[in-house]
């Protein structure tokens, strides 16, 4: 496996950029890297940083397993409750999902988050900081995921965004990936937490 280069993977295709994308990287981490990309001749295996990798003996190309990043947050409308995405189409149509989207060479983790979000479901959003990072060994994803709160715009009926109390959130999935609800459980747990210690603060000093 590696840097396998799919040209023009939207051509045609729906405009559920989520699960487009999402395809795609599942296509460059299951589908064996078997000729260069650069010169097109057969590779071999060999050693690079401690690992076997694919090599081409005609150019000198090495294939890396790298990851992608995509960057997105937990949204809170001005009444506390999460924004989630139900995808609409492709074989994940139906799950849920956090609004966001693979991170540009050109711009930041905290630009690509604010822009997927505006892109994928009309609503601007301002970030109040790092909710976590999520990664796994063998994931082709890692998610980076900040706490968003909505300054504008309007949801989109056709992006499948729904808003949900705390206490609402289907647990019961499914979801689209892990790292959605590893973000809201982190999320979920930091505000209990902030709950309780306003609790304390009320009652004053003993």
């Amino acid at each position: 496996m590696g840097r396998r280069i799919i040209k023009n993977p939207g051509a045609g295709a729906p405009p559920d950029r989520i699960n487009l994308r999402g395809e795609i990287v599942a296509i460059r981490f299951t589908v064996p890297l078997n000729y260069c990309p650069g010169c097109g001749a057969s590779l071999d295996r060999t050693q690079v940083d401690g690992r076997e990798r694919p090599w081409c003996r005609a150019c000198g190309y090495v294939g890396f397993h790298t990851v992608l990043v995509w960057s997105g947050a937990v949204v809170t409308d001005t009444a506390g409750r999460v924004l989630l995405q139900r995808l609409q189409v492709g074989r994940r149509a139906g799950n849920w999902a956090l609004p966001g989207g693979l991170l540009e060479a050109d711009e930041t983790a905290e630009e690509a988050a604010c822009r997927e979000i505006e892109e994928e479901t009309g609503l601007r959003v301002r970030l109040n900081g790092l909710l976590g990072v999520f990664s796994k060994p063998g994931d082709p994803f890692v998610g980076v995921v900040y706490l968003g709160e909505v300054v504008g715009g309007e949801l989109r009926p056709e992006s499948g965004g729904r808003f949900f109390a705390p206490e609402e959130l289907p647990w019961s999935g499914p979801f689209d990936h892990w790292a959605v609800e590893a973000a809201l459980r982190e999320w979920l747990g930091r505000r209990q937490a902030q709950i309780g210690q306003q609790g304390i603060n009320d009652l004053g000093p003993s």
